[in-house]
């Protein structure tokens, strides 16, 4: 049975994702997520759109797509620490409005930290899934 166009564009935009973020090993999926994160607006909406696209990429570059749809979910979550409308939301919190340019250099480092993790537990989690087939 042939794809419908749609389908067809979806895996052909999967492929040329999976070779394009293919360098970053591991940390792909979940650094993917939160920058599409940060640009939807919220994980779900990142989680929506992109979920089937990371699905496909996983399949191309032969990887355990349950874990790569997982650390498209971590990476949306973490992806909630650099998003503009959460940084400003905290900051009004926090009555530290006017500073909102602030923010986003000190949510660098543990945002980077959470997507090493999270990208620690992909490889370990591909490894595992790997050695089980």
């Amino acid at each position: 049975m042939m794809p419908s166009p749609r389908q067809a564009r979806g895996g052909a935009a999967a492929w040329r994702a999976g070779r394009l973020f293919s360098g970053l090993g591991p940390l792909a999926p979940g650094a993917c997520a939160s920058v599409w994160r940060r640009f939807t607006g919220s994980a779900t909406a990142s989680n929506v759109l992109f979920t089937s696209l990371q699905a496909q990429a996983a399949q191309a570059l032969g990887l355990a797509v349950t874990w790569v749809v997982a650390a498209q979910n971590c990476g949306a979550a973490v992806g909630n620490i650099v998003c503009p409308h959460n940084i400003v939301a905290g900051a009004a919190t926090v009555q530290a409005t006017g500073r909102e340019a602030e923010i986003p250099r000190g949510t660098l480092l543990p945002c980077a930290a959470c997507l090493l993790l999270g990208g620690g537990l992909l490889a370990l989690g591909l490894r595992f899934a790997a050695a089980g087939q």
